[in-house]
């Protein structure tokens, strides 16, 4: 489980690594706005599809599609036992399937089973998106970017070392609830035992990383990091040909979306569902 929540960068060899990482944040905020912009269904299941077809070639799906699915399948099946029964939406109109449950007829809606359905894509679309710039954009990449656009070198450090922390810091907890359990720390005891047991793991976990923090200032400050000189970069970011097609497929695409709504309005595919409006 650790694995899937780490939001560190993997080195690949692919084509969505090579791209510059503004042309992926552009993506991940284009990406945002329209999806949110639209309430057809068909819409954002192209965008899903669209961005999952760059995840395989970025060599991340099989790490994205299983964090997306731990948060969203029970954040859909939640949603649609509440917003899909009569009592959960108030545009609920259509009947789907009945059931009885203790004697009792529930009936889910075509309405609110829709309204969920959209939601969970637009979250899927996001947290696709921004998982796919996060995991395939170098973090050198990303610091020569930000200095080149005059940003004071100690705020581009704080972003991005909470990237870098995060992984150090699950690694460092699964080290020492290993080395409490050999010493015969019990886990399998009662909530209140179990939290009483917490502390074991969270004192040396902050000793440690104060320890830590400590090194790492003496370590930066050693190799001239508030030496008031211009830091040069190791790697360079410039955009390429691949990054301008991208670019101007957003653009197009964004032209085509302008020109929907002006003619078709916000459901272009999906008709029939009055209730998904701008004011819904």
């Amino acid at each position: 489980m650790s694995n899937l929540i780490q939001l560190g960068y993997e080195e690949k060899d692919s084509w969505v690594h090579k791209l510059d990482p503004r042309t992926k944040f552009i993506l991940f905020i284009w990406a945002s706005i329209f999806n949110y912009i639209f309430y057809d269904i068909y819409i954002s299941l192209a965008f899903l599809i669209s961005l999952i077809v760059l995840t395989i070639v970025g060599k991340v799906a099989k790490r994205i599609l299983k964090i997306i699915s731990i948060v969203l399948i029970p954040f859909y099946v939640l949603s649609t036992l509440v917003i899909a029964l009569p009592i959960g939406f108030p545009y609920n109109e259509t009947p789907l399937f009945s059931f009885t449950v203790f004697g009792f007829d529930v009936t889910f809606y075509l309405e609110g089973a829709a309204y969920v359905a959209i939601w969970t894509l637009r979250l899927a679309i996001t947290m696709t998106s921004a998982l796919l710039f996060f995991l395939t954009s170098n973090p050198a990449r990303i610091t020569t970017i930000l200095l080149k656009l005059r940003i004071p070198y100690k705020y581009i450090y704080a972003l991005l070392s909470v990237f870098q922390l995060i992984p150090i810091m699950q690694r460092r907890i699964q080290v020492i609830y290993q080395a409490q359990v050999s010493r015969g720390l019990n886990v399998n005891v009662g909530l209140f035992k179990r939290l009483k047991n917490f502390l074991a793991i969270l004192i040396p976990l902050t000793l440690g990383s104060m320890s830590d923090l400590q090194l790492r200032a003496i370590a930066l400050e050693s190799r001239g990091f508030s030496a008031p000189v211009k830091k040069t970069f190791i790697v360079r970011s410039d955009l390429t040909k691949s990054d301008y097609v991208v670019l101007s497929v957003m653009v197009a695409l964004s032209a085509l979306f302008i020109y929907w709504i002006i003619t078709v309005g916000l459901m272009v595919f999906m008709k029939g569902i009055p209730y998904i409006r701008p004011a819904g």
